[in-house]
């Protein structure tokens, strides 16, 4: 989409003929088959349809070339270049069928002009001003509907409108004068009837006396009109010859523009035709950007399935060895219990026996204080720590006789005989090893909200990282009471509660603040517990 904002811009910029057909190539595919949709499959039409879009959008390329995305600007250009073509397609049928019917010989309403002949200009002269020109117009000199509106100042809608009012007035007074017709056989009398063709011969008489009389009067002649009508019928018939020429002027260069736009509209066509082995080839380079991208994707995926493939085969090596080990103990075990009934063992070896089966311990109590999220300090019991041994906690004996007690996380467990583990570390490095284990355990390994209250959120985090929280006056209002208008979806991993808390408070321009203000408060709906007291205020 980038590229198609740089190629824009180029046309927009530099008007590159090569930037704008490629654009076209792109996209045609999109705004024709948009617009085949929309006009019922009328081919020819959906392609005049695509040529006014892209007519609109080589006008309008410097207002677009701040947009992100360009297809929807052009299937939104496509949806009203269709409409309008519809609309007019459907006004030209209109036309068409209303000149037929005015062209058609009206047998069917001698009857009904019988009546409305004596009290039609009597109606037509009741009418408004307005409402009168737009009926003359419409139905006296069979103008369209356009035409009407252009010459009252209005569109072709309002016209429309006005001719319907102005027919439906004329009807209601003729129902009163004794004539009862409907609106659409009253159109149809006063289109078949209301005018009438005159004499060929008049046209030219009439024009020819005014002509004269307007010569006669400037040269101080004194011929009156009258004799001037009188004039020859051979001179009337040449002046109306002349008339109907001048007449069928406009009529010959309309026809020549029309041939002319014709013309250029065909060589158009044989041009976007000539350019169609080039559309062809953009398909065919847009297709290779696109299958390089999915194969740059896949070698992602498989970069990412070897790595998870050796972690898991690291992980079966730590549990293979877990196992060996234990089993190393095991067998230790046994052999120590056939030499006891064999013979007596000296007491380092029974030492180390124990110190094993304690270090087990430890790792089993290591292992329910993870999977548990218990910290340092937490007491643990043999059956809790049971299924991390091979056997169960009961299996584990010491081989002089004593009994195990099971010690506190992060402190060692002992033997009555032997007693506890030595640790070779010294108490600033295991407070070090406790304090990052702890730390281990503050770790969330995946926070996911959807569509939750902000406040329920703040609280939930609040209360698990032991924070009692106050507001600033000024974010009070909005986050010190439960608000549902404000929701939050988000997805977090790997990240402690307060961690989690302070990158949801960024992401709505708040922060934490370790000195609240005299003046901050505590909302009324959250609980207080053990913990540091932090404030809420904007960055």
């Amino acid at each position: 989409m980038n590229d198609d904002l740089q190629l824009l811009r180029r046309y927009a910029e530099e008007g590159s003929e090569c930037a704008f057909s490629e654009l076209v190539a792109r996209h045609i595919d999109l705004v024709y088959t948009a617009a085949l949709r929309q006009v019922a499959g009328d081919a020819h039409l959906a392609q005049d349809v695509t040529q006014t879009v892209f007519a609109d959008f080589a006008r309008k390329a410097r207002a677009l070339s701040g947009r992100v995305v360009l297809t929807g600007w052009l299937f939104q250009a496509t949806r009203y270049a269709a409409a309008k073509a519809v609309r007019a397609e459907r006004r030209r049928l209109n036309r068409e069928r209303e000149a037929v019917v005015m062209q058609e010989p009206s047998t069917g309403t001698d009857a009904n002009w019988e009546q409305l002949s004596p009290v039609l200009d009597e109606a037509v002269a009741r009418l408004g001003a307005k409402d009168r020109d737009a009926v003359l117009l419409r139905y006296f000199e069979r103008k369209e509907l356009r035409a009407v509106g252009d010459a009252l100042g209005t569109s072709e809608e309002a016209a429309r409108k006005r001719v319907t009012r102005a027919l439906e007035r004329l009807r209601r007074y003729l129902t009163g004068r004794g004539v009862t017709l409907s609106a659409a056989t009253l159109a149809s009398a006063l289109t078949g009837s209301a005018v009438q063709a005159a004499p060929a011969a008049l046209v030219g008489t009439i024009s020819t006396a005014v002509f004269a009389g307007a010569a006669a009067t400037a040269a101080g002649s004194t011929f009156n009109l009258l004799n001037l009508m009188s004039m020859t019928k051979f001179k009337a018939g040449l002046l109306s010859a002349a008339v109907v020429v001048g007449a069928g002027t406009p009529a010959v260069v309309q026809q020549r523009s029309l041939s002319r736009l014709r013309a250029e509209n065909q060589q158009l066509r044989e041009q976007w035709h000539r350019l169609e082995p080039f559309r062809e080839g953009n398909q065919q380079l847009a297709g290779l950007r696109v299958d390089v991208d999915e194969l740059e994707r896949l070698r992602k995926e498989v970069t990412e399935l070897h790595r998870l493939r050796a972690e898991v085969a690291r992980l079966r090596r730590e549990k293979e060895e877990a196992a060996r080990l234990q089993a190393e103990n095991t067998r230790s075990n046994e052999h120590t219990k056939t030499l006891g009934a064999h013979q007596p063992q000296t007491e380092a070896a029974l030492k180390n026996a124990c110190e094993t089966n304690l270090r087990m311990l430890e790792g089993a109590k290591d292992q329910w204080a993870l999977e548990n999220r218990r910290g340092t300090g937490s007491e643990v019991k043999g059956e809790e720590i049971s299924p991390y041994l091979k056997g169960g906690f009961e299996d584990i004996r010491c081989p002089s006789g004593g009994q195990y007690t099971i010690a506190r996380i992060g402190e060692p467990s002992s033997c009555s005989i032997h007693g506890a583990l030595h640790s070779s570390l010294t108490p600033e490095e295991l407070a070090a090893i406790q304090q990052h284990f702890n730390d281990r355990l503050k770790v969330l390994p995946l926070i996911q909200f959807q569509d939750a209250p902000l406040h329920d959120v703040i609280h939930t985090l609040a209360r698990q990282a032991n924070l009692n929280l106050v507001f600033d006056p000024e974010v009070a209002p909005r986050l010190g009471t439960l608000d549902s208008s404000l929701t939050l979806t988000i997805r977090l991993e790997n990240l402690t509660a307060e961690e989690a808390l302070k990158a949801i408070l960024s992401t709505n321009n708040l922060r934490l603040v370790e000195t609240p203000g005299p003046t901050w408060k505590r909302g009324e709906d959250i609980g207080q517990w053990a913990g540091d007291v932090v404030g809420i205020t904007r960055k």
